[in-house]
């Protein structure tokens, strides 16, 4: 999610099983298949400074910036460029993201407290369909300063997971905003725009017990 334009799906996909465009579009319903990322293992793990480009750890993941809105004009190309890489280690996942921005000294910074509303600034926010039902997931967000935003979605969130789920306004029905699992995230601004390196422990996350992991 972003403050110019809250970008769409990512289809991400742990330990090398790739969806095909064809399964995405059906599942999404959004008439799009939404970009595939293919995570990749990593040689070491990244220092987790919030720096995404020239730390090396990052040099083997393919990113991927093709993303389109779901506010305010659906299905439009998102009004700024994101990438965004995925790697890991025996413990953790890592998302590395690049927010792009073309005025970078415009940031909007609304609130800095953990699980504060990211409703009103500039902010990432990921939901992990650990199971590939479109139904739960794990949401982790961010912002320029860092903040630290968890929750679970349960019953899609009453809504389609992803496109009607709102995420950052607190507990309610189909979003547990007391759920606080054990992750980190780390965040710089630079003349670019502005990152986000996101550390999350595998045993922070329930998904099956299967030797490859798709998830959306």
């Amino acid at each position: 999610m972003r403050g110019k334009s809250d970008a769409g799906l990512l289809w991400l996909v742990v330990l090398g099983l790739l969806a095909t465009p064809e399964l995405a579009t059906s599942q999404t319903g959004a008439g799009v298949a939404p970009p595939v990322l293919v995570s990749s293992a990593a040689q070491q793990a990244p220092v987790l400074d919030g720096a995404v480009l020239g730390d090396p750890a990052w040099a083997g993941a393919e990113p991927t910036g093709t993303f389109w809105q779901t506010r305010p004009d659906e299905g439009q190309p998102a009004s700024e460029r994101t990438e965004v890489r995925v790697i890991f280690t025996d413990t953790t996942l890592y998302l590395g993201v690049i927010c792009y921005d073309d005025e970078a000294g415009g940031l909007t910074i609304a609130d800095s407290r953990r699980d504060g509303s990211l409703d009103d600034g500039d902010s990432i926010q990921i939901i992990l369909d650990t199971f590939l039902d479109q139904r739960s997931g794990y949401v982790f967000g961010t912002s320029p300063a860092g903040q630290e935003y968890d929750g679970q979605v349960v019953n899609a969130g009453e809504g389609r997971l992803g496109r009607s789920t709102t995420t950052s306004s607190g507990s309610g029905a189909g979003f547990n905003g007391n759920w606080d699992g054990v992750w980190e995230v780390r965040t710089t601004v630079s003349e670019i725009g502005w990152s986000a390196e996101f550390a999350i422990p595998f045993r922070t996350l329930n998904y099956p017990d299967r030797e490859v992991q798709a998830w959306g």
